[in-house]
């Protein structure tokens, strides 16, 4: 059974987070300490807390304070290092409203060489178009857009009728994937958090995909998860077994060419319930002799699968 749920967003700050110079500091301002803070400063803040994988405790916190300070209704679902998450929410969790969840994680993974990067990883440096810091793009500049939408959200419908709940969910140990976080959310609070859409990180958009609009951009929605492909390669062959001896061919040599054949190998596209749905809705999409042909992808397959080869970032669905 599907909910229809109207999605009334106000995401009128869904900015790039890098560009700093485009924001209005006075209408984009949220309270932190008594004081307001415009979403630079905020996201400066929050990259200057070094939240390591499995050390999410001090970021966690200093998160949730801002939304208690700016009236979201926190629900703790975590309170530890390495499982640190919350639901905050416009309304009550407990209200079961169908709910439109804004998914982040706080952990970040190591800065690896400090002295390869051009703005301290922990500074937050602040420059004329860039938000600098570990984290800055994976996951916090993303959680910071997020929290200061929300927040604006339940400024102008708060106190309004709404068939729908807006949650911002702060998750912990994304980047190690350990039993905390998101994991231990699910397990113990899907019921209550009742997700009718839930909006992470999320891929790339796509350009090009529209005959007649190439300038517009298309988002995915995932519907299934990516698997490791592991590949074993066993070799024997004669050689020479003395090191005295340049030998013509060892199996490190042979294994390596077999992987560099394998690269250059044209790679086999396969039709399955999930690609084949992809297309038809391209084909709703796009109108004319496109739209047509992208309708029935089993059809014209032969004319498809050349198109899928030159965009590889679809090619990699088939």
């Amino acid at each position: 059974m599907h909910l229809k749920v109207r999605i009334l967003f106000a995401l009128i700050i869904l900015l790039p987070i890098h560009k700093a110079s485009a924001l209005d500091s006075e209408e984009t301002s949220i309270r932190y300490e008594n004081n307001n803070y415009n979403i630079q400063e905020i996201l400066s803040k929050y990259i200057q807390i070094e939240s390591l994988s499995g050390n999410e405790f001090e970021a966690g916190e200093f998160l949730k304070k801002i939304c208690v300070e700016n009236g979201l209704i926190v629900t703790s679902m975590g309170e530890e290092n390495g499982n640190y998450n919350f639901a905050a929410s416009i309304r009550p969790l407990q209200d079961k409203l169908p709910n439109i969840i804004f998914l982040n994680h706080i952990d970040i993974v190591p800065a690896g060489n400090i002295d390869k990067w051009e703005f301290p990883p922990f500074s937050g440096a602040i420059t004329e178009s860039e938000i600098w810091g570990r984290g800055a793009y994976d996951n916090k500049g993303v959680a910071i857009m997020q929290l200061f939408s929300i927040i604006e959200i339940a400024k102008r419908y708060s106190k309004k009728s709404m068939s729908y709940n807006v949650t911002f969910l702060p998750v912990s140990c994304e980047e190690t994937q350990c039993e905390g976080g998101i994991k231990y959310v699910i397990d113990n609070y899907l019921d209550i958090l009742n997700p009718e859409v839930v909006i992470g990180e999320g891929a790339p958009a796509i350009k090009g995909l529209l005959k007649k609009k190439p300038d517009l951009a298309l988002f995915g929605i995932s519907v299934a998860q990516k698997r490791a492909l592991w590949i074993q390669l066993k070799l024997e062959l004669k050689t020479s077994g003395h090191s005295s001896v340049t030998p013509l061919a060892y199996a490190h040599k042979e294994m390596v060419l077999s992987l560099n054949n394998l690269l250059k190998k044209k790679p086999k596209m396969t039709y399955n319930q999930l690609n084949v749905n992809l297309l038809k809705q391209l084909g709703q999409l796009n109108k004319g002799l496109t739209g047509f042909v992208l309708k029935h992808p089993k059809l014209f397959k032969p004319i498809i699968i050349p198109k899928l080869r030159q965009e590889p970032v679809l090619m990699a669905l088939f």
